[in-house]
């Protein structure tokens, strides 16, 4: 058998250790293209699901609002897909600004989001989601044309409101 001398020996290490980098890139990205809507880039509802279950699989109290895009149908109708997903980004980066720092904000559906925070007491919660609809809700220029996405929501407070997901999606309508 030949020999490697020390030149070889660390080219074929750092060969090793370079690949073994891009593995772990590799891999890292496609666990956030599986737990990640590709056009928000917000956690998806597998995501949002997964910490959900286990949220509730330890009792955490949580608040959960959830949020739908109203005329959802006619957006995509009249302005088209490119405008829709316009819009869908812009919702979901403007809730992303206004929700609690410790929340997960995530698109779950077509017209949906999905936000968990720790609990909110009733009258900042009030507080919370008037501001949230206020700053979703301005006017977006798409495409020159001023759009106003209007936001129907509902939230529960866990556990006393639902202890599984699928208590929480029946009960929100999502």
């Amino acid at each position: 058998p030949q020999r490697l001398g020390g030149g070889e020996l660390s080219i074929l290490q750092k060969a090793l250790s370079d690949m073994k980098l891009r593995i772990r890139d590799r891999e890292h990205q496609i666990r956030h293209d599986a737990e990640h809507d590709k056009l928000t880039d917000l956690p998806n509802r597998k995501a949002m699901e997964q910490k959900l279950a286990q949220d509730c699989a330890h009792g955490s109290r949580l608040t959960v609002i959830g949020i739908a895009i109203h005329g959802f149908k006619t957006i995509n109708e009249t302005l088209g897909f490119r405008l829709r997903d316009e819009a869908l980004m812009v919702t979901g980066l403007r809730l992303r600004g206004q929700a609690p720092p410790d929340s997960m904000v995530s698109r779950t559906g077509g017209n949906e989001f999905m936000i968990l925070t720790p609990e909110v007491d009733p009258e900042r919660l009030e507080s919370l989601t008037r501001a949230m609809r206020a700053h979703a809700e301005q006017v977006t220029r798409l495409n020159e044309s001023p759009i106003r996405i209007e936001l129907t929501m509902a939230y529960l407070t866990l556990p006393e409101d639902a202890t599984t997901v699928d208590e929480v999606r029946r009960r929100l309508k999502l």
